[in-house]
């Protein structure tokens, strides 16, 4: 054998050295769990009553989709949340509170972005809330409540009735967030909010309207009276002063005067 010459054997060694090496360097995926929750800002957690909330957990630098889902569960226990003094790191939730447990599969550092989509059943008080982080393979994000996005916004749902004496009344349901009541006496109460409506007709706007508490649970009602005939596009918009809550709803009703 010529001592210079590489024999087969020696080669396929090196190949196989070489292989084990490349192996040795090459990152595996880790699950890393991440608890996200939603809550109503000044209100409870954001769960199924109103449709649950959607979960959107991408790479920050190249929006790649890590993984998706339904935040679902109960809003959380009223007394602990609102009623109780907080203290550091203490936990609001219990175990069925609403949330969602992303797993993203990763083999490096990654920025993150956190997006959640909510109330996902109320699409006309629909909002977005996002929160960016580093996340380390295989040290999940869930200690305590998790990563809790607060959402700030109002759930108002409007609509008109016409009455034979020519006045259109205008009504809207209004909740938190996560469908808290507002009532006269509750947590969230009834004189902390201010509603208006502005009805409008070819481009010409009538009011403000001011809109009071009903004796129903979250119901405000205003009056207008249509100086003509038309179909008249009415707005109606909620504000919480104490917290800048907001929340707007749009509806419509055609008018026949006599």
């Amino acid at each position: 054998m010529n001592p210079l010459k590489p024999s087969h054997r020696s080669g396929s060694l090196a190949g196989l050295f070489m292989l084990l090496l490349l192996a040795s360097h090459t990152a595996v995926a880790v699950p890393t769990h991440i608890m996200v929750r939603a809550q109503s800002l000044d209100a409870k957690f954001i769960a199924d009553g109103i449709g649950g909330a959607r979960v959107l957990i991408e790479d920050a630098e190249s929006g790649e989709l890590l993984d998706q889902g339904m935040i679902r569960g109960s809003t959380g226990d009223t007394e602990r949340i609102m009623s109780q003094p907080h203290q550091r790191r203490q936990r609001l939730s219990d175990e069925g509170t609403g949330g969602y447990l992303a797993t993203v599969d990763i083999e490096r550092p990654r920025w993150v972005r956190i997006r959640v989509l909510a109330p996902y059943g109320r699409r006309q008080a629909l909002q977005e809330a996002s929160v960016t982080t580093w996340v380390l393979p295989g040290r999940d994000l869930t200690a305590g409540d998790g990563i809790v996005l607060q959402m700030p916004g109002l759930i108002v749902d409007g609509w008109t009735q016409m009455m034979k004496d020519g006045r259109l009344m205008i009504m809207a349901e209004v909740t938190m967030l996560c469908g808290c009541p507002i009532t006269p006496d509750g947590l969230w109460k009834a004189e902390e909010f201010t509603l208006e409506a502005l009805p409008e007709l070819g481009g010409e706007r009538f009011g403000p309207v001011e809109m009071k508490f009903s004796s129903e649970s979250g119901l405000f009602i205003g009056e207008f009276r249509p100086p003509k005939p038309g179909t008249y596009r009415v707005l109606i918009s909620a504000f919480q002063p104490s917290t800048g809550n907001t929340g707007v709803a749009r509806t419509q009703r055609k008018v026949s005067l006599p």
